[in-house]
């Protein structure tokens, strides 16, 4: 079963007991599933909307708006123009970043 969750005997409380690695994995994965499912369904309304302004169901209406954000900086073309580019930089950011990976469960291997 190596690269699969194994399915939790129980209720739906029984997420709630798991430990909080697996319900992460676990959320991830649904989450990718969902953010799949997102963007297939993005494709049929845009395609629906045409140039519409809104579209609309039973529940919701849609309306599509644009953001334009400028581009990146080409550091290294700045860098031959003689610009310090370290000179106008943000100050770093720390993020922290957990990843997930199935356990490999004696038997499994």
């Amino acid at each position: 079963m190596t690269g699969q969750l194994r399915p939790h005997k129980g209720n739906e409380r029984a997420f709630d007991n798991r430990h909080p690695v697996d319900r992460l994995a676990l959320v991830r994965r649904e989450k990718k599933r969902w953010e799949e499912e997102e963007e297939r369904i993005k494709a049929i309304v845009l395609n629906q909307m045409e140039d519409a302004e809104s579209y609309g169901g039973e529940e919701f209406i849609a309306k599509v708006s644009e953001q334009r954000r400028k581009g990146r900086l080409d550091e290294k073309l700045l860098k031959k123009a003689g610009i310090d580019v370290e000179r106008y930089r943000a100050p770093d950011t720390i993020i922290r970043i957990i990843r997930t990976e199935q356990r490999v469960l004696e038997g499994d291997e």
